[in-house]
């Protein structure tokens, strides 16, 4: 017959449980036959080697001839819970329950656990409760608590499904082989996602036709190689790849991070990130900020809050900063994977073991609190979101309305086989804040060929520099800007005159739809000995700024101004004219006078900034000039303007 402290030892193995079932001395194992004992210490035996029908066996034998013995029966409920046999092993430890409530504490646990198997959830909580009554050790008591707000939430979420219609992206991009981990560039018009054919991983890239639907994907064949690529995220405009690779030559640790660029169409051979971002422990699943100036990712380095927990590091002039844990709010004692960070910056998608779930790793967001500095408590995205299963990766589009995953679950429509693609309206709730974006392609005046500029954004809302780039080699650039805020957009090259732009996003709007702009960038004229002025198109500087109904200059206009005194820096035999301009509203002379006290008021900052007055003019035209109709606000905001003209 197994002593005691083996009992504990075999049941600690069984059922995991942080406290064994078998914390007293069994009364009733004196008052029952030597043969009984022996079948049960039979069963005992064959369930601690995970042979649990011959221990079910073995215990019903007992119990048909000692029914009241409450060992076996507590026994043959755990029994039956291991085999998966829920309502039985219900059965059993409410028995107990019944007949003896303070045998052992413990089987309102066993019972709330198995209720919560059979999802009845309501009563899993009760007996919870129950449970924690008792007072139990802590250890078991954080257990049971964790298993309460979880099977609370159960409660909630079985209630109150969200919104779930899974379509299969299609045979361009789904074959009978496995494909997972979307990424999509800002524009939504190139998809890149990893392929398994025959055990080997590799990238492939898909881009849409002119009426927007998928082409076939093609192998990414400038970065591939023979050993396996995965799990990758790429910037907005697609020049940053971040992907992981384990156990290659070189590598610092199991699994590490690389980065490749996009140079002339094509990616580059991957180089591994610095030391910090990868250790010799275990880096994967990058997610890239939208302009690539973060980068979160999972790791299981140790001094962390849980087996894998997530982590970011910022890129600062270049450079990428000591990774930061995101925290015991996000990362829990189980494993935190699969992160993605929304374009918006505030919106972290993630899949948890820690937080209150449905299966053993649940999708789950957390929003930004800036008042805290922090982010929020993360919430579960639902059933059926969220299934029994494992779920992995969600990617989420720029508007926020569309969500990406794989899945292989067989009771999916169109699937084409094996893991494939698939996207999801979004529900409400869940979804990011607004962003937009700009894309621009920026071309010579004259000539009319594609140029490489530099493209620098600014957050006039703080009046601080938001993102500093360069055009692609065909002249094209794409910038994502989240809603809430106004920009200022600039772009410079050595010998033309800059462009200028304003995007007004502070307030939140359902259709606030991307800004294609075609940029063409004016040469500098070249010096001439002629007298005679001679006026060129206006270039509008739509970043100066005044105090409304004044000519007082806004604190946002000096980055604008900065520029052109650079500009008349840079080219000394340049002479410009400042000229303002009004809406209709109000008095032909007022406005004239109010126009022309603004151009002054430039005119008067370049000469505090040392710019010789001889190279300087300024005119107020009122609202004579007008480039958009004054019937409404839209077109009375175009016509306020301040420009400068080039004159020799």
């Amino acid at each position: 017959m197994l002593n005691p402290t083996m009992r504990l030892f075999f049941c600690f193995l069984l059922l995991c449980f942080s406290t064994s079932i078998f914390a007293q001395e069994y009364a009733t194992d004196r008052t029952v036959s030597a043969k009984v004992l022996s079948s049960y210490d039979d069963a005992f035996r064959a369930a601690s080697v995970n042979k649990f029908s011959d221990a079910e066996k073995s215990l019903l034998k007992a119990l048909e001839k000692e029914p009241t013995f409450l060992d076996a029966r507590m026994l043959l409920g755990d029994v039956y819970y291991q085999q998966g046999k829920y309502i039985e092993a219900e059965t059993e430890y409410e028995y107990i329950l019944k007949t003896t409530p303070s045998y052992n504490y413990q089987v309102y646990y066993n019972l709330a656990i198995a209720e919560k198997k059979s999802k009845k959830y309501e009563e899993s909580a009760a007996h919870l409760r129950d449970f924690l009554n008792t007072d139990p050790a802590e250890k078991i008591k954080l257990r049971a608590k964790g298993h309460l707000k979880s099977t609370e939430f159960l409660a909630y979420a079985t209630a109150n499904p969200v919104p779930f219609k899974p379509e299969n992206l299609g045979p361009a991009i789904n074959t009978t082989n496995q494909e997972y981990l979307p990424a999509f560039t800002a524009d939504g018009e190139t998809l890149i996602f990893t392929r398994n054919e025959r055990g080997g991983e590799d990238f492939y890239e898909c881009k849409k036709d002119a009426e927007g639907n998928w082409m076939t994907a093609t192998a990414m064949t400038s970065i591939n190689t023979e050993e396996n690529e995965g799990a990758q995220t790429v910037t907005a405009d697609g020049k940053l790849l971040v992907f992981t690779a384990c156990n290659r030559k070189g590598n610092i640790g199991r699994c590490d991070l690389y980065f490749s660029t996009l140079e002339n169409g094509a990616y580059t051979p991957a180089k591994l990130l610095p030391e910090g971002i990868n250790t010799r422990h275990w880096e994967s699943q990058p997610s890239l900020t939208p302009n690539g100036d973060a980068l979160y990712f999972a790791s299981e380095r140790p001094g962390g809050v849980g087996r894998s927990d997530l982590f970011v590091s910022y890129r600062i002039n270049g450079k990428w900063t000591k990774p930061r844990n995101l925290g015991r709010t996000i990362n829990t004692p189980e494993d935190d994977l699969t992160p993605f960070i929304h374009a918006d910056g505030q919106t972290l998608y993630f899949t948890s073991e820690g937080h209150p779930g449905i299966g053993a790793k649940d999708l789950f967001y957390s929003r930004w609190e800036v008042e805290k500095k922090g982010w929020g408590e993360p919430k579960n995205m639902g059933i059926p979101i969220n299934t029994e299963r494992d779920e992995g990766t969600l990617v989420i589009s720029l508007d926020g309305k569309t969500a990406y995953f794989a899945s292989d679950r067989d009771d999916f429509t169109e699937a084409q086989g094996g893991v494939d693609l698939y996207k999801f309206d979004l529900y409400k709730k869940a979804q990011p804040k607004k962003v937009t974006y700009v894309k621009a392609l920026v071309t010579d005046a004259v000539t009319g060929e594609t140029l490489a500029t530099e493209v620098e954004i600014t957050d006039l809302t703080r009046n601080l520099p938001y993102l500093t780039t360069q055009t692609d080699d065909d002249g094209t650039f794409l910038i994502v800007m989240g809603i809430g805020k106004n920009y200022g957009l600039s772009v410079n090259k050595a010998g033309y005159l800059f462009y200028s732009d304003n995007f007004a996003l502070e307030s939140v709007s359902e259709d606030n739809k991307p800004f294609l702009l075609e940029i063409a960038l004016t040469p500098v004229p070249q010096p001439t000995t002629t007298t005679l002025p001679e006026i060129n198109q206006p270039i509008i500087l739509k970043n100066v700024f005044f105090e409304s109904g004044s000519a007082e200059l806004l604190p946002t206009s000096i980055t604008e101004l900065n520029r052109l005194k650079k500009l008349l820096e840079d080219n000394t035999e340049l002479k410009i004219q400042i000229n303002g301009h009004t809406d209709s509203m109000g008095a032909d002379r007022d406005n004239l006078d109010l126009s022309t006290a603004r151009a002054k008021s430039v005119y008067d900052w370049l000469i505090e900034q040392n710019i010789l007055a001889t190279r300087l003019k300024y005119q107020g035209f009122g609202e004579s000039q007008p480039l958009a109709s004054n019937e409404y606000e839209e077109g009375r905001r175009t016509n306020r303007r301040t420009e400068f003209v080039i004159w020799k």
